[in-house]
């Protein structure tokens, strides 16, 4: 099957066919229940104008409201009947390729073109592509499977879409996600507009201040590969009556996916891979946002990862059944293998631990940075150079997942374990900078520019280092690419 064309004239797309506290935690209690040129339709500011200004008053969608008393998540807002044109627009077309062509070294689709071909072939049909979206007539290419390594050993499925299919899902994103964010829930942070996984760790950490010893341990299955398309397309068609844009989403979730040379349809899910996806995913559980509102249990959401906590174990188990019945409501699946009512000492979330109420680097992930960086230091399968810059990108991206962890005793004993493997396992002499020089050099400046701990002398942290001497350096993402491959293969989800 030739999936490919570069027909312009046959093709349907041109060149390709494409801070909480304050709950009642009594079950069943709650106080509250781009600007540019036109090429076919204007975008409904009038919506965007309404949206936004009620937003802005703190309550969204209403007139009263104050933004220090956040609001409680309620039912998503009908964002109009004509967003096609403000999302096809050119100015915010060029911005979503600029967004992609940060990580243009990344892996093609199907169609094998790279970003800088893809972008030239935009530009060169840059009207004629336009005038497809805006009708309703531009078709999704089917995605490329890879697979990643998870910790547990197992395989992650991704979608790799074309480069043309992530700038449009990408602008289709960066329009929607700001006017719909307003309206989340404060208590889900992932892949929210200035929230992170730091956010989701410090918010389940000040439940546990507040006297919740037990937590109820939810582990969606497969959320993201198993999400039922009716569900999101009433989602979407409850946010906007704009037919084009419902008909693209619903290509992009049909697409089908091809694997050694067969194209297999998908049926179900919402692909790894696409910029669609962390937005869709939180549009779907919105809705288990506002019923754990609504009953007054404290939780936090970060994407598919979330945890209710309670203050006994009978009210935990009672407030598992019930979240297993909504969930069931939804269709979505519950691992039950990994469900479950625990006390909060022995959680791990995101990655951390919370021994005695305190954020840290859970025990599994200590030995996963120890094992990773081992097989770094004194594997044979690469050259020691080509070993030393895979490790950096390990380290940095680990580090910087975990840099805003007040207490840093931690990084400190893993900065004099590093020093000495380092120097046990690697050789000091060597063309130029020797591995063990370039291991050390590029260690001094992830801890450096992560964690500000003075790498010269190591050892002048205290135990009683905290954030209020040691803080995570204002840079310590600057280096998006390392960061980002390394979440590629941890068990959590990245775009």
């Amino acid at each position: 099957m030739n999936i490919i064309s570069t027909d312009l004239n046959s093709c349907d797309v041109p060149v390709l066919s494409t801070g909480a506290t304050g709950f009642n935690t009594e079950v069943g209690n709650s106080d509250d229940p781009a600007q540019g040129r036109r090429v076919s339709r204007q975008p409904a500011q009038s919506e965007v104008v309404r949206i936004m200004s009620s937003a802005s008053t703190g309550c969204p969608g209403t007139d009263t409201g104050s933004s220090s008393s956040p609001c409680p998540a309620g039912p998503l807002p009908f964002l109009g009947n004509e967003l096609m044109g403000s999302i096809a627009n050119p100015a915010n077309m060029l911005q979503a390729w600029e967004h992609c062509g940060r990580r243009r070294n990344t892996a093609p689709g199907i169609d094998g073109r790279s970003y800088d071909k893809a972008f030239a072939l935009y530009r060169e049909n840059e009207n004629a592509i336009i005038e497809k979206l805006l009708n309703g007539k531009y078709k999704p290419m089917p995605l490329r499977r890879v697979y990643i390594p998870k910790p547990d050993g197992s395989a992650r499925p991704l979608g790799i879409p074309t480069f043309w299919d992530r700038v449009v899902q990408r602008a289709i994103q960066q329009w929607i996600e700001p006017l719909l964010d307003p309206y989340f829930s404060r208590f889900s942070h992932g892949f929210r507009i200035g929230r992170n996984v730091f956010g989701a760790a410090n918010q389940a950490a000040q439940w546990i201040a507040d006297g919740n010893e037990m937590v109820v341990d939810v582990d969606l299955a497969k959320f993201f590969d198993s999400v039922p398309h009716d569900l999101l397309k009433q989602k979407l068609s409850s946010l906007t009556g704009d037919s084009a844009l419902l008909q693209l989403t619903n290509r992009f979730l049909n697409a089908g996916v091809v694997e050694n040379g067969i194209l297999a349809p998908t049926i179900e899910g919402v692909p790894q891979g696409g910029n669609l996806s962390p937005l869709l995913s939180n549009i779907v559980l919105h809705n288990l946002d506002v019923f754990l509102e609504a009953n007054g249990w404290p939780f936090c959401r970060y994407a598919d990862d979330f945890a209710v906590f309670a203050r006994s174990r009978r009210m935990a188990v009672r407030r598992m059944l019930r979240i297993q019945g909504f969930l069931q409501g939804l269709k979505l699946k519950i691992n039950e293998k990994k469900s479950g009512v625990i006390p909060h000492s022995k959680m791990t979330y995101l990655g951390f631990s919370f021994p005695a109420g305190r954020i840290a680097i859970s025990d599994k992930n200590i030995e996963k940075f120890k094992f990773r960086t081992e097989q770094h230091l004194t594997g044979t399968d690469d050259s020691c150079e080509q070993r030393m810059i895979k490790m950096f990108y390990f380290q940095y991206g680990w580090c910087a997942h975990f840099a805003q962890i007040p207490d840093k005793r931690q990084f400190r004993d893993l900065d004099r374990w590093f020093r000495e493997k380092a120097v046990h396992n690697l050789p000091e002499r060597g063309d130029g900078l020797s591995p063990r020089q370039l291991a050390l050099s590029a260690w001094d400046s992830t801890i450096g520019r992560i964690i500000l701990i003075d790498t010269d002398t190591p050892s002048k942290l205290s135990a009683d280092d905290t954030v209020g001497e040691h803080t995570a350096h204002p840079s310590y993402h600057a280096d998006e690419d390392a960061l980002l491959e390394w979440y590629e293969t941890q068990d959590l989800i990245a775009v």
